[in-house]
């Protein structure tokens, strides 16, 4: 893949990814004086690989360049040596992140149960030169059948969650669920965790719960995880929180 966006795209992605105020209004300008085909595949100025559409908020914000810029930052400021897991990997622009500066001993582990992920996810993957798996179920507190909410939500792709919510949008499905420390006892070995990230749109709790032995096993070096208190209680943090 070697197209770029276009040049005035390219400038506000570049002023957007750093937070300069105002990066907004540059976008609006810079889509007025030039176009992008829907459905283009292109090399962000970052390097990762995107497929535009502006329609899904998860890769607009990536193409524009406001996407979880903090933690963007933060993983390519890494260098990993161990195994990232990603719980919630959407299209993979947190798992690509982290890896661009890995060291070759890295490894990963990603998960992502929405289908509606899978090709840009894929895409993702095979832009990254380490050894790793794409693993198409959930991550939860059992090891059983339970149903997904949200898919085919051509608006985010990411909002797809195992936690039914009022202001869940899409349609209904069933998917496979695992612990985390299930899959790990055979799958893991004797390697560390250089980074565990979860966002699961709501179900941390529950992904915290059955990952407890590899949490208190002192393998995890860095835990990313997002915190959603409008999604229910937050009693899980505690458990993090005595590691």
């Amino acid at each position: 893949m070697s197209n770029r966006p276009p040049f005035f795209h390219r400038v506000a992605f570049g002023f957007a990814s750093q937070g300069w105020r105002g990066s907004q209004v540059l976008w609006k300008i810079a889509n007025v004086l030039q176009e992008v085909r829907a459905r283009e595949a292109v090399r962000l100025a970052n390097g990762f690989p995107i497929v535009v559409n502006s329609k899904d908020w998860i890769s607009k914000t990536i193409y524009e360049g406001t996407y979880e810029r903090a933690l963007l930052k933060f993983l390519d400021g890494l260098t990993l040596n161990e195994t990232y897991i990603d719980v919630g990997a959407n299209i993979g622009v947190t798992l690509w992140h982290s890896l661009k500066g890995a060291a070759p001993t890295a490894t990963f582990m990603a998960f992502e149960p929405s289908a509606q992920c899978f090709e840009a996810l894929n895409r993702t993957r095979a832009d990254i030169n380490h050894l790793g798996q794409i693993l198409d179920f959930a991550v939860g507190d059992v090891d059983e059948v339970r149903p997904i909410y949200g898919l085919e939500n051509q608006a985010h792709s990411g909002a797809a969650s195992l936690a039914s919510h009022p202001g869940i949008r899409g349609a209904q499905g069933e998917v496979r669920v695992c612990k985390l420390d299930t899959y790990l006892q055979s799958n893991l070995g004797d390697r560390n965790i250089s980074i565990l990230k979860v966002d699961t749109e709501g179900y941390e709790a529950q992904v915290v719960n059955g990952a407890k032995e590899i949490l208190h096993s002192g393998k995890v070096e860095i835990i990313v995880m997002e915190v959603s208190p409008n999604f229910g209680s937050v009693e899980y943090l505690k458990e993090v929180g005595q590691l």
